[in-house]
This record gives C-alpha cells, sequence and structure tokens, in this order.
C-alpha cells in the first residue's frame, strides 16, 4: 500500500502516542510503524537515533504523557496537535549544557507532521517545544 486510508492513518499515529504513554522505551512500535531509515526534519534518522533520544527524554520525564488534541489526515499527510505534560526528574542533557532535575511539572503543546509510504513513516517534522519547555524548568 502506497497510501494508508484516512482511518488507517490515523490509527497508526494514534499507535504512537498510545503505545509512548505506557512504555516510552519499547522500540517495538517504532519498528513497525517507520521506515527502517525515516527523516526527522528533514534529517535521516534511525530506530537507534530515535531510541536514544527516547531514553533522553524519558530519562529526564519519566512520567510523560502525550495527548492528542486534534489529529488530520490528507492523502499521505498526517498532522497532530498535542499536548505533553510531566515532571522533570532527570537531568535533562542539551547541546550546550545539562539541566539538572527540578522536580518541576511542565506542560508543552506541539505539532507533528508524518508522511506515509509504502505504510510506514518516512518523515517526521515536529515544531521545536524546548522554547515552552525551558523557561518552565527555570524559573
Amino acid at each position: 500500500m502506497t497510501e494508508a486510508s484516512s482511518p488507517q492513518a490515523a490509527a497508526m499515529v494514534r499507535r504512537i502516542y498510545d503505545e509512548a504513554n505506557v512504555d516510552p522505551l519499547n522500540m517495538a512500535f517504532i519498528l513497525d510503524l517507520y521506515a527502517p531509515e525515516f527523516l526527522h526534519n528533514g534529517r535521516p534518522m534511525s530506530a537507534a537515533m530515535w531510541e536514544r533520544m527516547a531514553e533522553s527524554v524519558y530519562g529526564s520525564f519519566p512520567d510523560a504523557k502525550q495527548e492528542i488534541k486534534d489529529l488530520s489526515v490528507e492523502g499521505d499527510l498526517v498532522w497532530t496537535r498535542y499536548v505533553m505534560r510531566g515532571t522533570h526528574t532527570g537531568s535533562l542533557t542539551l547541546r550546550d549544557r545539562v539541566v539538572p532535575a527540578t522536580g518541576k511539572r511542565f506542560e508543552v503543546w506541539g505539532m507533528e507532521m508524518r508522511r506515509i509510504e509504502g505504510g510506514k513513516f518516512v518523515e517526521l517534522w515536529s515544531s521545536d517545544v524546548m522554547g515552552q519547555l525551558l523557561p518552565q524548568l527555570e524559573r
């Protein structure tokens, strides 16, 4: 299948959020849903890279949960608007510094667009939520 139907595409995205809320470090669903090499914000990403990213995020915010607020499918594209909430209980490593655990709760809103090809996600474009997150941790 080169293009998923709207219900199939929506179910694929809902599975990502559902699985991440239950066991974010279980990479089985990523391997099922994403092409072996896909683009994340225009850069190649592998399952191993995704796993390292998930370990960093959920190591810093182990209770983080995401909730889809809006979902739209058109052709081979799926857009989501989501909210993520959690508590900063582990060190957050950024490119230029480390933010020690603060114990503070956070809430960030984001948008993602995924493109499906051959029944797998081949592209993910996501908004940068650090501009919302860091001020909440540093106040």
